[in-house]
């Protein structure tokens, strides 16, 4: 579908530190049992860019599914879908279903996400 964006590969996660939203790659060392994301740093005055790695919580851990109008959907955000109410996004949810019908207007705006809002478990 010509009108389909490509979603770039992206993630956050809360940091183990202070518990705040960050983004970026997400990775895990298996030996170590950490969890990461690499937050893209550049140098203002050099223009260097390197990684930093940061530690996170496992199960704060979403990956990026769509971009409507400059806002992320990422796993674990819960949003309004025309027709059907409160949907959580996921790898295969109604988001890509409303995508693949033409139907990206009935994608509403998101009203939070499961660990920042664990009243929507209840949903």
């Amino acid at each position: 579908n010509a009108n389909v964006m490509a979603i770039p590969i992206e993630f956050r996660a809360k940091r183990t530190d202070n518990r705040q939203w960050i983004h970026g790659v997400y990775g895990f060392k298996k030996l170590m049992n950490k969890h990461f994301i690499l937050v893209e740093t550049t140098e203002p005055y050099s223009r260097v860019t390197y990684f930093d790695e940061v530690e996170v919580l496992p199960e704060t851990v979403g990956q990026l599914r769509y971009v409507k109008k400059n806002t992320k959907y990422f796993d674990g955000d819960v949003y309004y879908h025309a027709g059907y109410g409160m949907e959580t996004v996921s790898d295969i949810c109604e988001i890509q279903f409303a995508l693949a019908a033409g139907n990206a207007d009935d994608i509403g705006d998101i009203a939070g996400n499961l660990v920042d809002n664990p009243e929507f478990l209840k949903l």
